[in-house]
């Protein structure tokens, strides 16, 4: 039984490539190792998948994935969420016939449309993403998604797609890359930190959250302490 929980964003929060911090540091390890020696659960909810997230993954009792698409705690999943699946298909072909480029991200591989694109291919290069689990997306492959991401080459493009599937899906721009993540409507961070809470009993008011960026504010509204970075967006 745990007396409480803290969730930690990654990306701007445990690191930051804008200070060159691409992994995290001893310091904040020794936090975290103390955090649960303490008898708090620790969990990192982030927008990447369980197939390319860091090593540091190791450090945490629970994972938010996918923007709280998924999550697991103590060997247990807390949710799992997937697009339905002729929402998936409109979704798509609009993207294709729009000349956005997309990927689907599952929890064991991410599905990439045009994997040689340009924006694609800054993407992975600033994050440092392990390009092993990203895959050409084909006839073969699983059609089942937790979310999108969608690179694209003009910010019309994505007002268009905003404008055309905002009722249907949640899009939230990165704030360092031209992309965007594209979440079921309804499901975010909160929700997947919501549903660890409940799995294990831990009531809000024994429960925290870092974040920097929009994909964290439902988190760090549903917890009973959220605190934003020194470096954040406006929201």
């Amino acid at each position: 039984m745990y007396c409480g929980a803290v969730f930690f964003d990654m990306e701007g929060t445990m690191v930051d490539g804008r200070d060159g911090i691409l992994s995290v540091t001893p310091r904040t390890r020794r936090a975290i190792a103390r955090l649960r020696e303490n008898g708090y659960l620790a969990g990192l909810a982030t927008g990447r998948a369980k197939c390319y997230l860091p090593p540091e993954a190791d450090l945490f009792d629970c994972l938010v994935t996918s923007n709280g698409a998924y999550a697991e705690a103590d060997g247990r999943t807390a949710c799992d969420c997937s697009v339905d699946p002729q929402v998936l298909r409109d979704v798509r072909a609009y993207l294709e016939r729009s000349g956005i480029n997309y990927l689907l991200e599952c929890q064991e591989g991410c599905y990439v449309h045009d994997i040689h694109e340009y924006w694609y291919n800054q993407m992975m290069e600033r994050f440092h993403w392990d390009r092993s689990r990203f895959f050409p997306l084909t006839e073969d492959s699983p059609l089942r998604a937790n979310k999108l991401m969608v690179m694209y080459d003009s910010m019309d493009k994505l007002y268009r797609f905003q404008r055309d599937f905002g009722d249907r899906f949640d899009i939230t721009e990165q704030p360092v890359n031209q992309s965007a993540d594209v979440g079921i409507r309804g499901i975010s961070k909160g929700y997947g930190v919501g549903r660890v809470m409940e799995l294990l009993g831990i009531p809000r008011e024994s429960t925290w959250a870092f974040g920097d960026a929009d994909n964290d504010l439902e988190m760090l509204k549903t917890v009973g302490c959220g605190v934003a970075m020194g470096r954040h967006t406006e929201a």
